[in-house]
């Protein structure tokens, strides 16, 4: 999911390989020329090669796959945040000419700025056009509508919806898993062999009157506290009625203390001391982020976990339909969950644990959550769509 340029380039002409690589070699010079960040050399491909499948009844699925007969290919990363793209040509079997299908996500360049996005997508669109001049026949279909358009308030604006789509999207998914499927969650956590750090969120029922909430947070501590390495006490989620309400003095020593005192019979039966850390809301006033900190303090639970998702969705526009909201995640949540980290940093003090989450899709972003005040970060949107490449990146800055 995300912004990309679909692209599918062809030639009937009868050329040889060697005459194929003659006729594209302008494009990897154009590249260069271009600035694109890397620039790989010339690849000669055929059958074992496994990035140039080709799909000839425009339906993708194993029995349709064509690996390539032969053909000539080269790599070229527009930017950092930005997918690479494939350009060349390839012959296959019992298809016609040269061809070659591709595509090139950009929109997460768009983490590093407008204008980094810009240079990266325009720069695959110019490679485009550079191959269209060679006499090549092309066919194009640009989410962000440059290649048809050629404007870039155009891209800028399906810019735009696509980062409110990802963000509304990733909220949404997140907060539709109900606590119903807490025992088969549990029973997977039990069985698996992660070596890592593991956390583990809990939290009330849909249907649970608030007034009984803190009967579902023990019955959720027992179930996953012995394979559990610490505890999110979830008081935040915005798709569960009046869940947040718990964020107040009184839910909270109503939750924590009930947990508090469940925790003192498992640490003995398990023989390990499981710590308990708050995640709150990012839509609370400089009031209520204060009084937040003082009972977090009093409670003596052993962090805090900034932020869930947000219920302020006008970042999504006027429009955004009723049956679709839900919590706000992704990009749009950073300067939200930054401004919520810096205040709990300075009411808490320095020696308070602080776990900054929200929006977190860059390396840059990452380093602005920890100079914000937090202790350790965590990603969810930005790792769903970006992968080990976020963090990649966030480990070479930290570097």
């Amino acid at each position: 999911m995300g912004l990309t340029i679909h692209y599918n380039i062809s030639t009937q002409r009868r050329l040889t390989p060697a005459a194929v690589r003659e006729l594209i070699a302008p494009l990897r010079d154009k590249s260069v020329a271009l600035g694109f960040a890397e620039v790989g050399e010339w690849m000669e491909v055929g059958p074992d090669f496994p990035g140039a499948w080709h799909f000839p009844r425009d339906t993708k699925t194993a029995a349709d796959v064509l690996p390539p007969q032969a053909g000539w290919l080269f790599y070229a990363s527009p930017g950092e945040g930005s997918e690479g793209v494939l350009m060349g040509l390839c012959r296959y079997e019992n298809v016609s000419g040269w061809r070659l299908q591709g595509f090139c996500k950009t929109q997460y360049s768009s983490c590093h700025g407008w204008e980094h996005f810009l240079k990266c997508h325009r720069n695959v669109i110019e490679l485009l056009w550079a191959a269209e001049a060679l006499g090549l026949r092309l066919k194009v279909h640009d989410e962000g509508e440059l290649w048809e358009s050629g404007s870039h308030a155009q891209l800028r604006g399906n810019l735009d919806k696509y980062n409110q789509c990802v963000a509304a999207f990733s909220g949404a998914l997140k907060d539709a898993a109900g606590i119903e499927k807490f025992d088969l969650a549990a029973a997977q956590l039990a069985r698996g062999r992660y070596p890592g750090v593991r956390g583990v969120s809990i939290g009330k029922n849909f249907d649970t009157p608030i007034e009984s909430a803190e009967a579902d947070y023990v019955a959720c501590l027992r179930k996953v506290y012995a394979h559990a390495d610490y505890i999110a006490v979830n008081v935040s989620s915005p798709n569960t009625a009046r869940l947040r309400e718990l964020q107040g003095r009184d839910g909270l020593e109503r939750i924590v203390g009930a947990l508090h005192s469940e925790r003192v019979q498992l640490e003995r039966s398990h023989g390990r001391h499981v710590p308990l850390l708050v995640k709150i809301a990012p839509n609370m006033d400089q009031e209520q982020l204060a009084a937040l900190a003082a009972t977090l303090r009093s409670l003596e639970v052993e962090g805090v976990i900034a932020t869930n998702t947000s219920t302020d969705l006008s970042s999504l526009g006027a429009d955004w339909p009723d049956a679709h909201r839900g919590g706000l995640s992704g990009a749009p949540l950073h300067s939200l969950s930054l401004s919520v980290i810096r205040q709990l940093r300075s009411a808490l003090g320095p020696a308070f644990p602080i776990i900054g989450v929200g929006g977190i899709v860059s390396a840059e972003r990452a380093l602005a959550t920890l100079n914000a005040g937090a202790n350790l970060i965590q990603i969810y949107t930005g790792f769903a769509f970006r992968g080990y490449r976020l963090v990649e990146e966030i480990l070479d800055a930290l570097r």
